[in-house]
């Protein structure tokens, strides 16, 4: 699991003292912790999903040849074509990821924010005003999180053909 948090090290590493000093330890917590969550839910099961794929499209694809040499031919470039469409949504699912990690970044922060007031606010005896800052900052984060899990899930409906088509063979 360290060896997917580095690529998030490496970047903060890069950072001059003054762009490290520009946002509070809580955002790089949080850009850690999301991105060992992506890589947990999204990179391992399609690692999986990959190769289950190819040992089920070559046998297929044999069995095809078998056949006759046309329904192998298409039978590849209808794969193309299933392989190449959801190519369209990977920017706006990479987009969404950014967009999930600074919405993080910012929870983390305001959440930071408040509790470091903790003092101050006792004192004023305004301590309810810790839950309205958590509060509105989680549904602002929920807000974000179900708009990234649409796409998330509009992408993977988009690859139910290619899982569909090479079971079908």
């Amino acid at each position: 699991m360290f060896q997917f948090a580095t690529i998030s090290l490496k970047k903060i590493e890069k950072l001059s003292y003054k762009e490290f000093h520009n946002k509070n330890t809580g955002a790089y917590v949080s850009w850690l912790n999301n991105d060992i969550t992506i890589i947990n839910s999204s990179g391992l099961k399609s690692l999986f999903t990959v190769i289950e794929g190819v040992f089920g499209v070559t046998f297929a694809l044999i069995t095809l040849t078998t056949y006759h040499w046309s329904l192998t031919l298409t039978a590849i470039v209808m794969a193309f074509i299933i392989i190449l469409a959801p190519k369209i949504m990977d920017r706006r699912l990479q987009n969404s990821n950014e967009a999930l990690t600074k919405e993080n970044e910012q929870f983390v922060s305001q959440v930071e924010d408040v509790l470091s007031g903790f003092n101050f606010l006792y004192a004023l005896f305004a301590l309810p005003m810790v839950t309205q800052h958590v509060k509105k900052a989680s549904l602002d984060l929920k807000k974000r999180m179900s708009t990234s899990l649409e796409l998330k899930q509009l992408y993977k409906s988009s690859d139910l053909p290619a899982t569909s088509c090479h079971k079908f063979f």
